[in-house]
């Protein structure tokens, strides 16, 4: 009898041509051994070759001592297709408890690893002591972050870390476009290049026109303007203003010649007495009658030095 094959055949599609059954504690209903070929084999030329089910255990085991527990391969289709009807449990779950990799996927012209979802995250990476994430290319880019909407390209975000850390042997960021900073910038040649920016403002020349209407003879005038200080190199001058009969005379009128000295002297700055600081100055108009007087106050900066001298 151990000799005799055994064939099995039935067209009745709830009838299995060969059944094995086992009603004992933990023995097998079907036993396939070969010495060199396969120990069990499925083929069917409509439908699954192989099936397995199981309602507390795996529906299928493979395992091997020295190869792979379960091998799949297809000419035309996916070599292995799995399917998960639990939102609680993954459709595959790959785990390696000697320290190797969970899952490897090797591609020879085209991509390695694909991840794609519907509503949630394509690929998702969660290390409790290292990278989330990590991409290497030995001639390209390591890692490729691409929105085809209105999506950002690439998200760096850390609750208590850095967001984006960037480190090159050229260059650790290079940005194509406009960029947007909504915090501050750190860095030894950022903050250097800011504080000579603000010296150039701070340097940077700034003139207003006052007019002051119906002044005769010298009179006090104080006038308080933002970034002015007691430091402030300040030029003031003054001259008789006429009203425009010229259209295009932008603002309307413009300093008049006229015949009577009009000049400022005593020129004041001073420190903030509130909300900023400002200029005295004596406006001198040396006519019988009152005149409208434009004044234009010129702030070149602060002063480079002080020093006393007999």
């Amino acid at each position: 009898m151990a000799d005799e094959n055994l064939i099995g055949k039935a067209e009745d599609p709830k009838v299995a041509a060969v059944r094995g059954e086992h009603t004992g504690p933990g023995g097998a209903g079907v036993v396939g051994i070969s010495t060199s070929g396969r120990g069990v084999y499925g083929k069917s030329e409509g439908s699954k070759g192989v099936v397995g089910e199981s309602e507390g255990f795996h529906g299928v085991f493979g395992h091997s001592v020295n190869n792979v527990g379960v091998a799949a391969e297809s000419d035309n289709a996916e070599a292995m297709n799995a399917f998960s009807h639990s939102p609680k449990h993954a459709a595959i779950i790959a785990v390696n408890d000697k320290g190797g990799p969970g899952v490897h996927g090797h591609s020879g012209p085209n991509v390695g690893v694909v991840g794609e979802s519907n509503t949630g995250r394509g690929v998702h990476g969660v290390s409790n002591t290292n990278f989330g994430v990590s991409g290497i290319s030995k001639q390209s880019t390591g890692v490729l972050g691409r929105a085809e909407g209105t999506g950002s390209g690439v998200i760096g975000e850390s609750l208590s870390g850095i967001g984006v850390h960037g480190k090159g042997g050229i260059l650790a960021g290079k940005f194509e476009g406009n960029v947007e900073v909504t915090g501050t910038i750190n860095g030894q040649i950022i903050n250097d290049l800011v504080q000579q920016i603000n010296k150039l403002k701070a340097r940077s020349p700034r003139s207003i026109r006052i007019i002051y209407r119906n002044v005769q003879g010298r009179v006090k005038r104080t006038f308080n303007w933002e970034g002015l200080t007691e430091s402030s190199a300040v030029v003031i001058t003054a001259a008789e203003w006429k009203a425009g009969v010229d259209p295009f005379d932008s603002p309307p009128g413009r300093p008049h010649l006229g015949n009577a000295n009009v000049y400022v002297t005593n020129v004041g700055p001073h420190d903030p007495e509130g909300d900023f600081g400002g200029v005295e100055f004596y406006l001198h108009v040396d006519v019988d009658r009152p005149l409208h007087v434009l004044v234009t106050i010129t702030n070149l900066g602060p002063i480079e030095k002080q020093i006393v001298s007999d």
